[in-house]
């Protein structure tokens, strides 16, 4: 689960303003904007990290496999991190969304939960359920969005808090559509499709020297 979709999920369950969650977390460095906090699904310094899972009960080495830098030098090149705007290059090159998800209908089904990997380009289907992952929203065909925010959205139906709605908004109205019913297509007769995706998994997760490409 990535680090943004966890704060959203816990601040839908506890019913707590998201800005509210990353400033417990110590995410927001006492400057009260997301501006100063849009790193944290990024990268984490060792103080945050330490605040981070003193106050969820998470370990840090934990915490650091839900942020985007996990991935770095085997996804994309370790220097985006510390460029002055986060993955700049690699967000413009479709390498991976930061504040954005392709998501498993299935999965979002069965635990709400928004998966790191789902925001890297390279990952383009769920090996659990042998399905492509969606791009799109059903309902506005726009890509759906996670974190990047200190209140719950509002339309004139109210508060929307749960992480499996579509949060984009038209026409001052939210979209609202239900993600974890959309229909899914099935690959799992491509058994050459599964089995590439789960090596690219398996590159991901290995040390930085079997990065993809070499």
């Amino acid at each position: 689960e990535s680090l943004l979709g966890y704060i959203t999920r816990y601040s839908h369950t506890f019913q707590f303003q998201p800005g509210d969650v990353i400033s417990a977390l110590g995410l927001d460095p006492g400057a009260g904007s997301l501006a100063a906090a849009a790193r944290y699904g990024v990268s984490l310094s060792a103080e945050q990290l330490q605040h981070a899972a003193f106050a969820t009960g998470i370990t840090t080495d934990v915490l650091k496999g839900m942020l985007l830098s996990r991935y770095a030098d085997r996804a994309f090149g370790r220097s985006t991190i510390a460029a002055p705007v986060a993955l700049t290059d690699a967000v413009q090159g479709q390498q991976m969304w930061i504040w954005c998800s392709r998501f498993c209908p299935p999965c979002l089904r069965e635990d709400g939960a928004w998966q790191l990997r789902w925001q890297l380009g390279c990952s383009a289907l769920c090996t659990r359920h042998q399905t492509l992952l969606r791009l799109r929203c059903p309902q506005c065909g726009r890509v759906p969005q996670i974190g990047a925010r200190r209140r719950w959205q509002q339309d004139h139906r109210g508060l929307l808090t749960d992480p499996s709605r579509c949060w984009r908004r038209h026409q001052h109205a939210l979209c609202r559509a239900n993600l974890a019913e959309a229909d899914t297509v099935s690959v799992a007769g491509d058994t050459q499709l599964l089995a590439a995706q789960r090596r690219i998994d398996a590159l991901l997760d290995e040390q930085p020297q079997h990065r993809i490409g070499n």
